[in-house]
């Protein structure tokens, strides 16, 4: 007789933000760069979901190590007739003047990539710096969001802190509609 165990319902707690609840229309603002914001109301624990941004914060030094996590397309993971979104992530040296890609769009600052496929979906990833000075802290800053990504130079190209922290000031009314 064939084993019936595995056809037992199985007991799950899934612990954390699994979907963005009720978001309001994304606020498309006039400005120079290519950025958006969705507003979310109050959610049990989302705080814990999201990053603070400190309206000082800059951007490291060129060459300073940086990670980027995200969802690309590349590493999807089959789900009947549709796809669940995998992570992936990669670290580099941060280009903080954006001259490694000589392709348009033109961006703030680029980060190399050496992944088996091209970076095409970390487009909205956050770009990452675990501060070192005076020590190293586990607590990674935000500085950046990739905008695109160049598969010819492998890079990934977007908008330093300071250009995303400029947009939300400058766009605080609609933000706070």
């Amino acid at each position: 007789m064939p084993d019936q165990s595995s056809n037992r319902p199985l007991d799950l707690e899934l612990r954390g933000l699994l979907e963005l609840r009720n978001p309001t229309p994304p606020v498309f603002a006039d400005h120079p760069v290519d950025l958006a914001a969705i507003i979310l109301p109050p959610q049990i624990e989302a705080e814990d979901c999201f990053s603070v941004i400190d309206e000082g914060a800059v951007m490291p030094a060129s060459g300073a190590q940086v990670s980027v996590f995200g969802y690309p397309g590349a590493v999807k993971l089959p789900m009947g007739k549709d796809y669940m979104a995998s992570p992936e992530h990669f670290s580099g040296p941060l280009d903080a003047a954006g001259s490694a890609c000589r392709h348009d769009p033109q961006q703030d600052f680029t980060v190399p990539y050496d992944l088996p496929h091209p970076a095409k979906g970390y487009s909205g990833s956050g770009v990452w710096h675990f501060p070192t000075q005076p020590i190293w802290l586990p607590q990674p800053n935000l500085c950046g969001i990739i905008a695109t990504h160049c598969a010819i130079d492998r890079i990934v190209s977007g908008f330093r802190i300071e250009t995303i922290v400029r947009f939300l000031l400058d766009n605080e009314a609609l933000l706070r509609r």
